[in-house]
């Protein structure tokens, strides 16, 4: 298969093209918030992503970064005061606010901390000495007298996430449940609350108005500020390309540019800043950004400075993790490992002309970037009344189907070969090979939000990187907070019959298998639909005794509900954990597993109606000579198509779109309700013969010696405390004794097969 040049387009995992207006400045990483300095000549950005957080002066003229101060920890915005030349950081985890002074030269110095009562700083508002610092986590925010550094008042506000003052009042969004917060400066009392759209992000006072984000949906609040006490909300702006359009922008900054009367929205999974005409009272158009869009800042100059999050597109890292180097910690700088969060730097843009026509002309090329709903297939859908979900545990597809001829693979970087592996390597045989076949997540904390929801929501996408760096443990999971729901919310919303294995699902301590192990549910509308015995992630709890608790159940009922979901993690390995099972033998109870599951279903009555879809929640940064991101993906029905390879791009989304097709689901967000679904795998007529399981060819209970101690230390509590540099390496250095071979970024995922 060949890669294809296409001019200047770059196509994301995701599906997305990315072609961005403007010229490219590179900048740290993960870049969030910038503020003009005194003179308009240089802007100050904030970045706060896997890599140590900063501050940096960016000369605009030259697009050249001049000074840069590190930061322990990092929030996501900052504030400046131009009379004092002194910015006012929250510090994110390190519990404090920095302020930085701003020399004439553009020199950062860190003046000094002040320790923030609240713990966890998240945004910060100034104004005459006085700051309020939000702390989303812990429902609290704090003002604090700058002078003295003395807690002025502390506000109980549910999830705030962004404060601004106005007038002689403090203006706070709150995120659950979502509204404006309306506080009295004199005494510092609440005035009124306002219902805002789901997920407020963002506001900005322009004129007479209020001009809130709302990241959960596709929506600009506008509220009117006749009454500065008592906001009005006057209309809700849907900035959706059409009016059907599904959720899934996530409009997560806006900024105001009183030269021009124009508003900025960035539309961060949408990868496009939304104009707004402040006069016409109505979008513009749209600026075609690079990789998630954080924040647009006005230029004197009528231009603007956008700031994108991800980056350009995903890159090559020939010099990728390697055990010898680098085998118990997440690699920080001056590291030279290349993993891929520490080497998806941001980028910064600047778009110089923002004339009416030139807008008009951006947006036509925008439109042109950005994919059309995907229709239902033409023709009767296959009769599938019963749909099985399973999620597995990080893997590429080099890593385990690598070996076969019949697909797009490198043996050379076949880790679980068909000896490990024989139920995978006969499934894919038997029914459909897909080698095209991508998980959009970049990490697990992002690929369980993507296989269920069809999104990463903006709070993990920034609440990740700081855990997986090992700035915090655990990243923080608002697990309810999606724009669309979840795959079951929309099922259970349609009357869909449904149970759940493992989905979400907190283990109590201590049990064993045949006892019920459940604990919690992180979100409630699964506990009912959960059976209690079937263990969530834990390494120690073994896929086979999950396969065997599914299929008590499903010989005990006789039947399947039209949708179930169920993990199957043990593919993840316990690495070199001395004493735990080697990654040989975790493999293969996986694969054993899964071979019994697919034949007892296959053998039940409910086959000729039932159609099976596994997928990996994300990749594990792993060795794939195509893309990292590429990884094994199984559709598993009488109605799919015999010994076929399929070499179609499809990813996560398409995946879900494809189940949703088939139980008259609506999609979830605009991802999967743009992605190619996976209908060619199907055929018109159904071969109704069972699958046969092999047994396994290993042992399922080899042990780790106890001399493999660079596994010691890692936490394996969940999915997400491992990274993945570390443990795609130390599998690497067991299973073939020599350090792994560098893992591969695709730049363009356009192509066709030989």
């Amino acid at each position: 298969m060949l890669l294809t040049l296409l001019l200047a387009v770059i196509t994301l995992p995701t599906g997305w093209r990315l072609d961005p207006a403007g010229v490219e400045i590179p900048v740290d990483t993960f870049p969030v918030h910038a503020q003009l300095l005194p003179g308009n000549q240089h802007a100050l950005l904030f970045h706060s992503g896997f890599k140590p957080p900063s501050l940096a002066v960016l000369h605009l003229a030259s697009r050249k970064i001049i000074h840069s101060l590190p930061l322990p920890e990092a929030g996501i915005d900052f504030a400046f005061h131009p009379a004092t030349r002194r910015a006012y950081v929250p510090l994110g985890h390190a519990a404090g606010l920095a302020v930085v002074a701003v020399s004439p030269t553009h020199q950062l110095t860190l003046e000094k901390t002040i320790p923030a009562p609240t713990g966890h700083v998240s945004t910060v508002a100034h104004r005459d000495g006085l700051v309020a610092l939000t702390h989303t986590l812990g429902d609290t925010v704090v003002l604090v007298n700058l002078t003295t550094g003395a807690e002025a008042r502390r506000l109980t506000i549910p999830r705030p996430t962004r404060a601004l003052f106005h007038q002689n009042h403090l203006y706070v969004l709150s995120h659950e449940p979502a509204s404006l917060h309306v506080i009295n400066l004199p005494n510092l009392t609440p005035v009124t609350t306002v219902p805002l759209s789901r997920g407020p992000s963002s506001l900005v006072v322009h004129k007479d108005r209020l001009y809130v984000t709302a990241s959960l949906s596709n929506h600009l609040d506008i509220l009117l500020l006749a009454d500065p006490a008592h906001p009005k909300p006057a209309e809700r702006l849907n900035l959706a390309p059409s009016p059907t359009w599904p959720v899934g922008l996530s409009p997560t900054s806006v900024t105001s540019d009183p030269a021009t009367n124009r508003l900025f929205i960035s539309c961060s999974d949408a990868n496009a800043i939304a104009v707004y005409d402040v006069a016409r009272r109505k979008l513009s158009g749209y600026l075609p950004t690079a990789w998630y869009p954080t924040f647009a800042l006005p230029l004197p100059s009528r231009g603007l400075l956008v700031l994108n999050g991800k980056g350009e597109r995903s890159y090559p890292n020939p010099q990728g993790p390697n055990p010898t180097v680098h085998r118990t910690m997440t690699p920080q700088p001056p590291s030279p490992i290349q993993y891929t969060p520490l080497i998806q730097l941001g980028s910064a843009r600047l778009v110089t002309n923002l004339t009416p026509a030139a807008v008009q002309k951006h947006s036509e090329a925008y439109a042109k970037l950005t994919p059309a709903i995907t229709p239902a297939p033409a023709g009767p859908l296959p009769p599938i009344r019963h749909v099985v979900y399973i999620m597995k545990e990080n893997r590429t597809y080099d890593q385990v189907l690598g070996d076969l001829p019949a697909g797009n693979g490198d043996p050379s970087l076949c880790l679980f070969p068909e000896n490990i592996t024989p139920n995978h390597h006969k499934l894919a045989r038997e029914f459909v090979l897909f080698d095209n076949f991508y998980v959009n997540a970049d990490v697990s904390s992002e690929g369980w939000m993507w296989s269920s929801a069809a999104i990463t929501p903006p709070a993990f996408m920034r609440a990740w990187p700081a855990a997986y760096a090992g700035r915090t443990r655990p990243a923080p999971k608002p697990i309810n907070d999606t724009p669309g729901g979840f795959l079951w919310t929309s099922a259970l919303k349609a009357g869909v019959s449904f149970r759940n294995f493992g989905f979400f699902v907190s283990n109590r301590p201590g049990a064993k298998p045949g006892e019920p192990i459940v604990a919690s549910v992180s979100d409630p509308a699964l506990l009912p639909y959960t059976n209690s015995l079937y263990g969530g992630y834990d390494p120690d709890f073994p896929d086979v005794a999950r396969a065997r608790i599914f299929i008590e159940e499903l010989e005990r009922t006789g039947s399947l509900p039209q949708l179930t979901v169920m993990v199957l993690p043990n593919d993840h390995t316990w690495g070199t954990s001395p004493g735990k099972l080697t990654p040989n033998a975790s493999m293969a109870d996986n694969d054993v597993a899964l071979g019994r599951i697919v034949e007892a279903i296959s053998k039940s009555p409910a086959w000729p109606h039932t159609a099976i879809f596994v997928l990996e929640d994300d990749a594990q940064n792993g060795p794939d000579h195509v893309d990292s991101h590429r990884s094994p993906a199984f559709v598993i029905s009488p109605y799919t198509r015999r010994a076929a390879v399929d070499h179609t791009f499809y990813n996560t989304t398409s995946m879900l779109r494809t189940i949703e097709m088939l139980l008259q689901l609506p999609p979830l967000t605009h991802y999967d309700a743009t992605a190619t679904v996976m209908f060619p795998a199907f055929s018109s007529t159904p071969d109704l013969r069972p699958y046969l399981a092999e047994a396994p060819r290993v042992s399922l209970d080899t042990k780790n010696p106890p001399g493999t101690a660079a596994s010691a230390r890692l936490d394996f509590s969940a999915p997400d405390h491992v990274t993945d540099d570390v443990l795609t390496a130390l599998v690497w250095q067991t299973l073939r004794g020599v350090p792994p071979p560098p893992p591969t970024r695709a730049a363009f995922l356009s192509y066709s097969p030989d």
